[in-house]
């Protein structure tokens, strides 16, 4: 969540390394993305390491499908409109004009 804060759909969580690293040697550094969005997506992994000049090495990740799947027998939603719309719909209830703010709760594991 919070490599998320930004709102911009997408965010780059790195580990750290701690040690002594030696003359040509290498370390893994995991690498996570989070998105919440789909999308084609761009970024710069900054890499600081003591004694050498920092790095940037650019990101490119692409997220595609879903980022949230509903069972097809949740409560209304409809997966196959019969009003010739092009994408699933999910019915939240009617609200009627000049009535307060209603609040939904969705549940989604």
């Amino acid at each position: 969540q919070q490599a998320l804060e930004g709102g911009l759909g997408m965010g780059l969580l790195a580990s750290q390394y701690a040690g002594d690293l030696p003359p040509w040697g290498a370390a893994e550094i995991r690498v996570d993305m989070y998105a919440d969005m789909c999308g084609a997506y761009r970024d710069i992994l900054h890499l600081e390491v003591v004694g050498v000049p920092p790095v940037q090495i650019p990101v490119i990740a692409t997220v595609g499908g879903s980022p949230v799947h509903l069972e097809g027998g949740t409560l209304g939603l409809h997966l196959h409109p019969s009003d010739q719309e092009e994408l699933p719909r999910l019915d939240v209830g009617t609200v009627l004009l000049n009535t307060p703010a209603q609040a939904r709760t969705l549940r989604i594991a």
